[in-house]
């Protein structure tokens, strides 16, 4: 049942997950100092699931850290716990937002008619394939309002805490979110872009990857249990991410 909501001035809480990206992680918390100095983002809480690579030790003010049980669901949910704002923004440590991102963040759930949503998903790789990978994932946020994490998802706060926040679950927790969010309300894919980087499908292989996360999603829509789903993905992943 669609929840009623009054109309919000939406303060943004960003809540990163993180594990293991002391890489990458001083050029994506200088991508997003700006937005806390322009008081776009009320603040950014970045969520460590136990990293050894040093990762906690480069998070310095303005941005916020916290410790939390290893696993990307628990991890948002630990953050969102603590936040301030509103409205939050769940977003990976690997990813870009494009210019004025947030500020339709704003103008979309200003109104108390939408309860969250997704960005467009670019992948920064000239690759062919994987154009048709983000056309893929277009057409089913579009059609299925099924967002994925490194979209960027967003949501009221208020909407957050109503459909009990995300499933403690090992992996595809996206799928029963997405489901409790639109059973909350409308949901809306932006304009806006939110830029990923392409690692994962460089390191793995962009064929092998694409098959390899096809045949998860089916696992899972067969009946596999996310635990079941996790172990095996963990051995896949643990390379990039040591632990």
């Amino acid at each position: 049942m669609a929840l009623r909501l009054a109309p919000i001035t939406p303060r943004i809480s960003i809540v990163v997950p993180i594990l293991n990206e002391a890489t990458g992680l001083p050029g994506f918390l200088d991508h997003l100092r700006p937005l806390l100095a322009r008081g776009e983002a009320a603040e950014v809480i970045i969520v460590d699931g136990g990293s050894i690579d040093g990762s906690p030790d480069i998070v310095r003010a303005p941005f916020r850290l916290i410790h939390a049980s290893r696993g990307r669901a628990l991890q948002m949910n630990a953050g969102a716990a603590c936040a301030s704002g509103n409205a939050l923004l769940f977003l990976h440590a690997d990813c870009r937002l494009e210019a004025h991102a947030l500020a339709e963040v704003r103008r979309t759930l200003a109104g108390g008619f939408v309860v969250g949503g997704a960005f467009r998903h670019v992948i920064a790789d000239p690759h062919p394939f994987l154009r048709l990978i983000e056309l893929g994932i277009i057409l089913r946020a579009a059609l299925a309002r099924l967002f994925y994490g490194d979209q960027g998802i967003f949501c009221r706060r208020d909407v957050f805490a109503a459909i009990g926040g995300w499933p403690p679950i090992a992996l595809m927790e996206e799928f029963p979110f997405c489901r409790a969010l639109r059973r909350a309300g409308p949901v809306r894919l932006l304009r806006s872009k939110c830029i990923s980087h392409a690692r994962r499908w460089r390191a793995r292989g962009i064929y092998r990857t694409t098959l390899r996360n096809w045949l998860y999603v089916l696992r899972y829509g067969l009946g596999t249990g996310p635990d079941r789903l996790a172990r095996s993905y963990r051995q896949v992943r643990e390379p990039l991410h040591p632990c």
